[in-house]
């Protein structure tokens, strides 16, 4: 079985973006905390946090977000003897994470990097999430995958959540095409457990119509959401002539802040006249 769940990514090690994790995992930062010889998992450390490991999962974004091997997956199995390449170890070296997080300034820089439309959407993710709800769903597209590249949010593996999003019918769908004839009859809730249950590996193996994603540890997201509401939030109104307006709040006064600072620094509200 163990030699299965390992042989079953055997067809993507020579891919390039696989070269580079592998040679990643060659490295003594990669060295396991851990090792737990009977499961066949490992404990990892890096600047990101600390991961669960296993031949056919991680914890770490990278799984998560690419559902292929990652440098975590690679070093377990070099461990274990199952993929046979030289390697250093040295628990020295091992990373450990920083729990830090960054000056809004730098975060706002990479913010700046992105499109209108992504810095909206980074804005409403951020808006859906609360100590109550701290993961959402979003639809998988390209915008949500450029917040994800920029390590502005994180993605979950949470395949409950992410069906909970399909209808019924594109649920049945969904099953039909990993090869599973579930009861029409079901319930939908019923229908995301038989998925859940019947094809969980398959499921984390593919691309689904939304993803779960979660808030990064290192965003000062209070500030993140102060900045995007400043620069986007618009005051409604009917100007003299009846016609409809949508002016930014940027045109109104804001607080003397660090962020206000950064609105002036990147244009879009001029300094106020003393």
């Amino acid at each position: 079985m163990t030699n299965d769940l390992w042989n079953k990514w055997s067809d993507c090690h020579n891919a390039p973006d696989q070269q580079k994790r592998i040679a990643s995992a060659k490295k003594s930062a990669c060295t396991p905390v851990s090792l737990e010889q009977p499961s066949c998992t490992g404990t990892f450390k890096g600047s990101s946090g600390t991961h669960t490991t296993a031949l056919d999962h991680c914890s770490c974004v990278d799984f998560n977000r690419r559902h292929l091997p990652c440098k975590h997956m690679y070093r377990l199995a070099m461990e274990l003897g199952f993929f046979q390449s030289d390697f250093e170890s040295n628990k020295s070296a091992i990373i450990e994470p920083t729990g830090k997080r960054e000056k809004i300034s730098e975060t706002v820089k990479v913010i700046e990097t992105l499109t209108d439309d992504q810095q909206l959407l980074l804005l409403e993710t951020i808006r859906s999430v609360n100590t109550n709800n701290p993961t959402t769903c979003c639809k998988s597209t390209p915008d949500l995958d450029a917040l994800i590249d920029a390590r502005l949010i994180e993605p979950v593996s949470d395949i409950v959540q992410c069906l909970s999003k399909y209808k019924k019918t594109d649920l049945i769908t969904l099953a039909n095409s990993l090869g599973l004839t579930p009861e029409k009859k079901l319930l939908k809730a019923d229908l995301i457990d038989y998925l859940a249950t019947n094809a969980r590996s398959k499921l984390e193996a593919c691309t689904l119509a939304y993803t779960s994603v979660r808030p990064c540890s290192h965003i000062k997201y209070g500030k993140v959401r102060m900045y995007l509401h400043r620069k986007f939030d618009t005051d409604d109104y009917y100007d003299e002539y009846a016609n409809f307006r949508s002016d930014r709040l940027l045109n109104t006064i804001l607080p003397d802040d660090d962020v206000t600072e950064l609105l002036i620094q990147y244009g879009y509200y001029k300094r106020q006249s003393q």
